[in-house]
Order: C-alpha cells, then structure tokens, then sequence
C-alpha cells in the first residue's frame, strides 16, 4: 500500500528527511536499500545451505564406508568363530 508521509528512516546519507509516497513506510530509496540487504541475506543462507549440502554428503560417504567397513569386521569375527567351534 502506498501513502504519502514521512519515511521512517529519519535521516537519509543526505542527512535530510524525506517525505512523499512510502511503501510500507519506506521511501523508494529506504525501499530498495532494505531489498538489497535481504537479497543479499537470501544469498549468504543460500550458499550456506550448499557448503551443508556439500558437507552432509561428505559425511554420509564417510558413513557407507565405515559401515563397510564394520560389515567386513563382523563378518571375519564370525567365520573366525566358527572356524573355533569346528
């Protein structure tokens, strides 16, 4: 919704005040400055899901491997005992 005011941000780089049509009681300057801000918010939580992303694949192949690892273990321990029982 748009309205003509004062923006809520009192005093601009300029050190003025400005007053005419607020977005959400921004001025388009404030406006574009608070969507520069989140995009650039958006960008950090974006890259930061990908670098968990990356990292969360990186230990579940570090997981299969020591599954297998433990498999391989469990398995001569068993023929190892049954070569004892025999």
């Amino acid at each position: 919704m748009t309205k003509n005011g004062w923006c809520r941000t009192n005093y601009h780089s300029d050190g003025k005040r400005r007053y005419g049509n607020l977005t959400n009681g921004l001025c388009c300057e404030c406006s574009l400055s608070v969507a520069g801000k989140e995009a650039d918010k958006i960008t950090r939580l974006q890259e930061k899901i990908n670098d968990l992303e990356q990292e969360r694949e990186q230990l579940n192949a570090e997981i299969k491997r020591l599954r297998f690892k433990l498999q391989t273990l469990i398995k001569s321990i068993e023929k190892s005992q049954v070569k004892a029982k025999s």
